[in-house]
């Protein structure tokens, strides 16, 4: 009866955390991309909605790379049934806890939906409405309207649960790819216009150069070379003025 009663309480304990709706939406992308049914699960239960159960305690550490004991531990949560039960508040930390050990992978579920919102939002979106099953048009300023009050704050919590630095760090190697496809073409239109000036010559070598001297993961990585032998050392020769004795 005493165990019945403690565990009783430590259920009724997970209603004294309340979660916003935005984290509610943002724990369900991610563990929508980390995580399958048979680890583990949100709860949507009345007085546990954003709760975790763990089911499969070994795919949690092997995935977060810390057990679940350890990534929930200040939150007190509990064992039922093998499973064990976190807190929302534990959530929003193992969830911040996934995206920072591999950030790359829900930045880049971020901007996928970015992207199909700016379609939305320059064309409009058709969709089938659930309540009578009939296809219906959302107009642009509606779309704009619902990713402001809707999407972009789950997207800006999702980022945040990343950090900075990798966000950082992805922006500016979009930025990179960008700037350098804008200077391929502009190099491209610089060889195509020596060749209307007929300079065919000075157009195939610029290409060539633009081709052979490409720089790429590969040639950026620093290259372990094989040592050489004696023959293949190249000879370098010292010249020294001769000083003459007095």
């Amino acid at each position: 009866m005493l165990e019945y009663d403690a565990l009783m309480a430590q259920w009724e304990a997970l209603g004294t955390v309340e979660i916003h709706e935005v984290e509610l939406r943002a724990l369900e992308a991610v563990y929508g991309e980390y995580f399958n049914w048979e680890i583990a699960e949100l709860l949507y239960g009345v007085g546990h909605v954003g709760a975790t159960k763990v089911f499969d305690l070994g795919g949690f550490e092997a995935l977060a790379g810390v057990s679940a004991h350890e990534a929930s531990a200040p939150f007190k949560p509990f064992m039922h049934e093998e499973s064990l039960i976190v807190s929302a508040e534990g959530s929003l930390a193992i969830a911040e806890l996934l995206c920072r050990g591999n950030p790359q992978k829900m930045l880049a579920w971020v901007e996928e939906q970015e992207a199909e919102i700016r379609m939305r939002v320059k064309h409009g979106h058709e969709f089938v409405s659930p309540l009578d099953n009939e296809e219906k048009y959302s107009p642009p300023e509606r779309e704009w309207k619902i990713y402001l009050e809707r999407e972009r704050p789950v997207f800006e919590l999702i980022r945040q649960f990343c950090g900075y630095k990798a966000v950082n760090e992805r922006d500016r190697l979009q930025a990179a790819e960008a700037e350098v496809n804008r200077l391929d073409i502009l190099a491209a239109s610089a060889i195509e216009r020596l060749r209307e000036l007929g300079d065919d010559a000075r157009a195939d070598q610029l290409a060539e150069e633009h081709d052979r001297d490409r720089i790429t993961p590969a040639l950026v990585r620093p290259p372990i070379d094989r040592p050489l032998s004696r023959d293949e050392i190249p000879v370098q020769y010292v010249y020294k003025r001769r000083s003459w004795p007095r």
